[in-house]
């Protein structure tokens, strides 16, 4: 009766459908079957149900009249044995109609059918991965020889090259998925598709000449800036670019975007790379105003403000330049080395010596060990080096946050489980939060490293990493490949969940008393000043 049920409801919702298998507007369907009765659920709108006894020579007759849609016949064990259709209907919904009927009913061989029915049709990516999932799943062939029939089949139909090279990716065959892309440059169009092999390409950069590469990146900005997920090509572009991996012509056309209809997420990312390159500042300035009153101020606001007051600073409008900086940290509570950077500057560029004596204490609470920024504080303030220590620990003092560490157990690569509260307690502790499959959780591990080594002396502190990873073979290979010294955990899911940690690498720097003092999300350059200050002011106190 779940099936039945099921049924009705699946049928209500395809009002517009259509099959080969199709009867005229009034027709008699003859179904033979051996079967005592057959089960019948007839139309769309209101559907009927009802049994039918077969004639004296085992056939079961069902009549029909205009106006019919669907007849699902299925027999007393509920196993389903045929569907009709309206002649008027569209093969494609039908197509789609009958996998899913199928698959519900675990006919394979049926399904296996309608699923090459279906790519033959649509040569599409959706069809061909179902189809190709499907006989990978049921192993009815070994997963190379299947790729290479589909892809032998039709080398320049991009659903086949890019379904095969996603398979091959997971099949650990890296290499091979590369160069099947790479072979489908040629082929490239308008379509998603097209868009997903480029972006695949463009972040596997290092395997392709700059020619390439350029050819790429140029093939994307012209055809997909209004697509969704184009700002990862533009983020990919702007590291590209910093690298010096491709030249000033991506400047231009990034700057072209700024004059087409691409989302605001894009506007943003391009202004916000433009005013850090100091390249058309004045026309990125005007772009991100327009923004201010966008969806995107909710998200973004703190760093829409930064970049219009880093702007404004750079064209030497110090009017605005306050403005925005004062709204930045005092509606939006921005507390970062960038912002900071920007107060300093702007009372360097104004004389403001409470802004220089103010930003400066904030920028080196960032990183104490900052020779040019204490240089200029103790040339432009005139204190020395121990007041301004003693103000920068203020400053840190006002800053801790309070909670307690939980009291919580996680697995240690020996199989063992350690209770982490017990091991931090009465120590300063640095714990580390990441993932094996974090690229930049693997690039902060050599500061780690020498962070640790620094202190390795005082048996006052600790260095722990958990990680979120459930299976311990892919965190052995991280191990190997960054020779992290830190003790570490693993299965760490529940606890980061239960500390809200939502992204990684994440840093807690934890005290004495098992209060968790600092918390730094993200990488950043400057890691190592920011732990070592913030280690030893904790050290410092009683």
């Amino acid at each position: 009766m779940k099936k039945i049920l099921f049924y009705f409801i699946l049928i209500s919702s395809f009002l517009f459908i259509s099959s080969e298998n199709y009867f005229k507007s009034s027709s008699q369907i003859k179904i033979k079957s051996n079967n005592d009765s057959i089960f019948v659920i007839k139309n769309l709108d209101y559907p009927s149900k009802f049994t039918l006894k077969p004639s004296k020579n085992g056939e079961f007759s069902i009549k029909t009249y205009k106006g019919d849609s669907i007849i699902i016949i299925e027999d007393s064990s509920e196993k389903l044995m045929d569907i009709f259709f309206l002649k008027n209907m569209k093969i494609n919904d039908i197509l789609e109609y009958k996998i899913d009927v199928f698959q519900n009913y675990n006919m394979d061989d049926s399904l296996l059918v309608y699923l090459k029915k279906s790519f033959s049709v649509k040569k599409d990516y959706d069809s061909y991965s179902k189809l190709l999932d499907f006989q990978l799943e049921r192993s009815y062939q070994k997963a190379d020889s299947l790729l290479e029939f589909y892809y032998l089949s039709d080398t320049t139909n991009l659903n086949i090259i890019y379904k095969n090279s996603v398979v091959l990716k997971d099949m650990n065959k890296d290499d091979e998925s590369f160069n099947l892309l790479k072979k489908a440059v040629n082929y490239l169009d308008t379509t998603d598709i097209s868009f997903n092999i480029a972006l695949e390409l463009i972040f596997d950069y290092e395997k392709l000449d700059t020619k390439v590469l350029t050819y790429i990146l140029d093939f994307t900005y012209k055809n997909f800036y209004r697509n969704e997920y184009f700002i990862y090509v533009l983020y990919q572009s702007m590291d590209l670019y910093e690298k010096k991996i491709i030249d000033n012509r991506i400047l231009k056309d990034m700057e072209k975007l700024l004059d087409y209809e691409i989302s605001d997420d894009a506007r943003f990312s391009v202004c916000a790379f433009f005013i850090d390159e100091g390249y058309e500042v004045e026309k990125s300035i005007q772009n991100l105003v327009s923004l201010y009153e966008s969806d995107i101020y909710g998200s973004y606001g703190d760093w829409l403000n930064y970049y219009l007051a880093k702007g404004y600073l750079l064209l030497k409008d110090y009017e605005e330049c306050e403005k925005y900086l004062n709204v930045a940290e005092n509606e939006f509570s921005m507390k970062e080395r960038e912002i900071y950077q920007i107060g300093f500057d702007y009372g360097l560029a104004t004389d403001d010596m409470e802004k220089i004596k103010t930003y400066g204490v904030k920028l080196l609470s960032e990183n104490i060990y900052d020779d040019k920024i204490l240089q200029i504080v103790e040339k432009k303030i005139g204190l020395n080096r121990k007041d301004i220590e003693k103000k920068v620990y203020d400053y840190l003092r006002s800053q801790m946050d309070t909670f307690e560490f939980p009291d919580f157990e996680v697995e240690g690569l020996d199989g063992k489980k350690k209770n982490i509260s017990r091991i931090v307690k009465g120590k300063v502790t640095i714990l580390n939060f990441f993932s094996s499959n974090c690229p930049y959780c693997k690039k902060e591990i050599p500061i780690l490293n020498k962070i640790k080594e620094s202190f390795k002396k005082n048996k006052n502190f600790e260095f722990l990493a958990i990680s979120s990873d459930n299976q311990i073979e892919p965190l052995k290979r991280f191990i190997n490949e960054t020779n992290f010294s830190y003790s570490i955990f693993y299965k760490g899911g529940l606890l980061m969940d239960s500390l809200k940690i939502e992204g990684v690498p994440t840093i807690f720097i934890v005290d004495r008393e098992q209060k968790v003092r600092f918390v730094k999300v993200g990488y950043f350059d400057e890691l190592y000043g920011y732990l070592k200050t913030r280690m030893e002011f904790l050290k410092s106190l009683k």
